[in-house]
């Protein structure tokens, strides 16, 4: 129970934290090195980059409650199909039929690393 609340307080944390830093980088085109001072001072970056140290901590609580070869798929699959699902919901992006045929993977991938412990 403590690997599942965890996984999604990670998954939350992380995706949340891309989702944001995408939203204060869109419309900004190339950014660059000289373009950091002044992103470093947005809501979006501060509170994303916050949510990015949480879920890192969030990450060493998961490696202490399992083993690496069962954490990691999880988290890592989790993340990604987060981040996609976010990704078309909040910045309206759209997803291949090939995306989804990813996605149908990853699922499959974390039943079968969770199914076989």
């Amino acid at each position: 129970m403590r690997l599942i609340v965890g996984l999604s307080l990670y998954v939350a944390a992380n995706v949340g934290g891309l989702i944001l830093s995408s939203l204060a980088l869109r419309g900004s085109g190339h950014v660059g090195v000289r373009d950091v001072p002044d992103l470093l001072k947005r809501p979006e970056v501060l509170v994303g980059g916050g949510l990015y140290v949480l879920s890192f901590a969030l990450w060493l609580y998961l490696l202490s409650l399992d083993e690496v070869s069962v954490v990691y798929p999880l988290a890592i699959g989790c993340a990604y199909t987060g981040s996609v699902v976010c990704s078309i919901v909040v910045l309206d992006e759209s997803i291949s039929s090939l995306k989804i045929a990813g996605l149908l993977l990853v699922g499959l991938g974390i039943m079968l690393v969770t199914v076989s412990r």
